[in-house]
């Protein structure tokens, strides 16, 4: 609930202001999603994790802007030409195993200029004015969080440290050691997680029921949900109508062949097939005009996907094109198409052609033998 600013470097160089700093119980990072992008767990006290992105809110003091900070890939940077993208630029310097200097305390302000701080002070010194004094706490970062897997500001861009580190840092801004480190524990947040999303509506109820507040993406995913259905409900009917199409389509190819094959047909009867088999003949050849259009319209449908997502990833290349298909953690496909939905697809497609062909393999195996020899056809 208090200030913090950190710094690094020699003189303090690099300064990063406002910085979000939580004290959590680092055993159960895992257990609640959170991943190790590189380094370890603080294993003693004074040792920290960083977000991925923590290292990119420093700049340096002593340089002018635009050069006095490093931005991330996928940040955005502006010039006279306007406003693009970064493809990302290396960071000042490596935040991993990193000393850095966090500054607070309980009147703290950071101040408009870092550059009038001087180089040999890290913060302003006391004012003399009856306020707290300035604390200043150094700190190693042992760890680097994966950022991808969460949505608090202090696992992507702040400082995460252990709870007793915590209780120390909030002793000395106050001045009671004693009482503070003695003290319980009280958390300002709760983070649960669920084993399905469709439990979390279930779970949030209990908790405000107990007369907590409580935030998530509920709300928002009903509301997606809701917009979804509208979606659906249109692509559904232009769906059906691309089923009946089909199924017509499917029915006069089936018909006509019927018709061409007449005198074979009554050929075929009269060299005693059974008329299951002529009828199933039939059938097997309207499936296979629907399999091979349910192939076909998958293939497309996969390469759309694809080239949407590669798209939507930076461009088409061979690490793209891994990522569009397999995804991962910290990729955002736009397309998903699961495999399963591909089978379904296939086999609804063989369903369709099968359906269609039923009438015109009815009417194949109900012409008289003696007639469909007489065909001329």
């Amino acid at each position: 609930s208090y200030s913090v600013d950190a710094t690094q470097g020699a003189g303090s160089r690099y300064v990063s202001q406002y910085v979000n700093v939580v004290g959590v119980d680092a055993t159960q990072l895992e257990e609640s999603g959170y991943k190790l992008a590189s380094g370890r767990l603080p294993m003693r006290a004074g040792e920290v994790l960083a977000g991925k992105s923590f290292v990119y809110s420093f700049y340096d003091k002593y340089a002018s802007d635009p050069s006095n900070h490093r931005i991330e890939a996928g940040g955005y940077y502006c010039d006279e030409h306007g406003c693009a993208q970064s493809e990302g630029e290396d960071p000042f310097f490596d935040m991993l195993n990193s000393k850095i200097t966090l500054i607070t305390g309980a009147n703290y302000q950071s101040p408009d200029d870092y550059r009038k701080v001087g180089r040999g002070s890290v913060a302003p010194s006391d004012s003399g004015s009856g306020e707290s004094p300035t604390i200043t706490m150094p700190y190693t970062v042992v760890g680097v969080i994966d950022s991808s897997a969460n949505n608090y500001d202090a696992f992507t861009s702040g400082i995460v440290m252990s709870i007793d580190d915590m209780k120390t840092l909030n002793a000395k801004i106050s001045g009671d050691t004693k009482t503070n480190m003695s003290s319980k524990v009280v958390y300002d947040q709760v983070l649960v997680h669920t084993q399905d999303i469709k439990d979390v509506a279930d779970v949030e109820a209990q908790i405000k029921g107990a007369g907590y507040q409580t935030s998530s993406f509920e709300q928002t995913r009903k509301e997606i949900e809701k917009q979804s259905r509208g979606i659906q409900l249109a692509l559904g009917g232009i769906g059906a109508v691309s089923f009946f199409v089909a199924a017509i389509g499917i029915a006069n190819t089936m018909i006509m062949s019927v018709s061409e094959r007449t005198r074979e047909i009554g050929i075929m009867k009269a060299l005693g097939c059974y008329v299951r088999d002529i009828r199933m003949m039939f059938l097997c050849e309207a499936g296979a005009i629907g399999l091979v259009g349910g192939v076909i319209a998958c293939l497309i449908s996969a390469i759309g996907s694809i080239g949407i997502n590669m798209a939507s990833l930076g461009g088409f290349s061979v690490e793209n094109l891994g990522k569009a298909i397999m995804g991962g953690d910290d990729v955002s496909r736009i397309s998903v198409i699961p495999w399963w939905l591909f089978v379904v697809a296939m086999l609804f497609s063989i369903a369709v052609g099968v359906i269609a062909g039923f009438g015109p393999a009815n009417k194949a195996v109900k012409i008289p033998a003696l007639d469909a020899i007489k065909n001329d056809q």
